[in-house]
């Protein structure tokens, strides 16, 4: 009769796989803690942005349209579906993929710039990408018309405007701006005009958002470089957009009251300045408080980074309009810097923002100089406090003007 060794089993093996299952029960105790904890920040996120749209948003525009019946005429119910079939169209993947493509910013080697600042564009969209830039304007030729012909049509009714979703108008707000990118390399002048029209358009239903303002004071400057407007359509684009800034700025300042307040108001604004891709709730929430308390915007008022460059940015165009202004009337009898500063059209909010950030040292007059270098052509130079000379979309610090009056 034979007998079966018997070997005992391994402790150490047992420990071990005792050991594993205790760690992985953990693991999956702190992954559900901590799903459950972004969840919880998702949705509190949530709430927050939904707070302060429903909230700031309809106050904003609360004097912008006249009150009319809570039900759609057939005429609105026809323009929300054009709109709705646009925001479909705006909204696909390719169209996106495509602006992300042309936005791409390739660093200016600075070797290579010419010494004739106002002739050379190191970044400028049209100048690194003209065949894809025409090619993407063509492509969306139809749904551009589209949005050209709605918004040749205000939209008179509160109810049909809170139907329009915000996301949707950002993304026509784009587009608008990329074509008119390309109607400045085509020199299309009916084009750009329709641009600037839609882009007003857009920036009433974007309410308290401003968004893009470096764009389009970028491609003011390029229509007036390759004559697409005269100073008169500049200085009419120009009032447009003090209009809306002053509405939104002023009402800005008069809601935002409270810190919860503040806090939700810019996490929103925030959140589609620069936070588009998908982040976890938890880190996006650290950026925003870091942004939030780094910038000072517990307090009010407060003067964000981003109001600063805007108001250099528009004083660029201002004093260029009435630079312009004041040569056409004077007739050759021009007196500097007094002439241009009596025509320039600068807003008290964006003067505000200025004289703030400047530690109240403000002064137009020693920002910029124009002196003439050629019968009939001057140059107008900027010296700013801050570089916009840089982008896809940049303001050059020098340009040449036109003074028929000098010949």
């Amino acid at each position: 009769m034979s007998r079966t060794k018997r070997t005992a089993f391994p402790r150490w093996v047992i420990a071990a796989t005792i050991a594993s299952c205790f760690a992985v029960v953990t693991l999956g105790i702190l992954a559900t803690q901590m799903f459950a904890k972004e969840i919880a920040i998702y949705r509190e996120q949530l709430q927050r942005k939904s707070w302060a749209e429903s909230k700031i948003g309809p106050m904003l525009n609360s004097g912008a349209y006249p009150i009319r019946s809570t039900e759609l005429t057939a005429s609105d119910s026809d323009t929300l579906r054009q709109w709705e079939s646009v925001g479909a169209q705006v909204s696909n993947p390719y169209i996106k993929a495509q602006k992300m493509v042309l936005a791409e910013e390739t660093p200016a080697i600075l070797t290579t710039l010419s010494h004739d600042d106002s002739v050379f564009d190191p970044n400028v969209v049209w100048s690194r990408y003209p065949m894809g830039l025409a090619e993407f304007a063509k492509s969306n030729r139809l749904l551009l018309d589209t949005i050209y012909e709605l918004a040749s049509k205000p939209i008179d009714d509160p109810l049909l405007v809170s139907r329009l979703n915000s996301g949707t108008m950002f993304r026509i707000h784009q587009l608008v701006l990329w074509d008119m990118a390309n109607s400045v390399a085509s020199k299309d002048k009916e084009l750009f005009a329709k641009g600037i029209n839609a882009y007003h358009w857009s920036m009433e239903y974007l309410s308290w958002y401003h968004p893009n303002q470096a764009t389009y004071f970028c491609l003011l400057h390029r229509g007036l470089d390759e004559k697409l407007i005269d100073s008169k359509m500049a200085a009419n684009s120009l009032e447009r957009y003090t209009k809306n800034l002053s509405l939104i700025l002023n009402q800005k300042l008069s809601l935002l009251g409270d810190l919860e307040t503040r806090r939700a108001f810019y996490y929103t604004s925030f959140g589609k300045r620069f936070m588009e891709g998908w982040t976890l709730p938890s880190l996006r929430e650290a950026i925003f408080e870091s942004y939030f308390f780094r910038n000072n915007l517990g307090t009010n008022p407060s003067v964000e980074d981003h109001q600063f460059l805007e108001a250099i940015q528009y004083f660029t165009v201002a004093i260029r309009v009435a630079l312009l202004e004041a040569i056409a009337e004077k007739q050759g009898q021009l007196r500097m810097p007094q002439d241009v500063l009596a025509k320039l059209r600068m807003p008290s909010e964006l003067e505000s923002v200025l004289a703030t950030k400047l530690d109240g040292s403000y002064s137009p007059a020693s920002l910029f100089e124009y002196s003439e270098k050629l019968p009939g052509v001057g140059e107008l130079k900027f010296d700013l406090p801050r570089d916009i000379s840089s982008g896809p979309f940049p303001i050059r610090t020098t340009y040449q003007i036109e003074n028929p009056s000098a010949n």
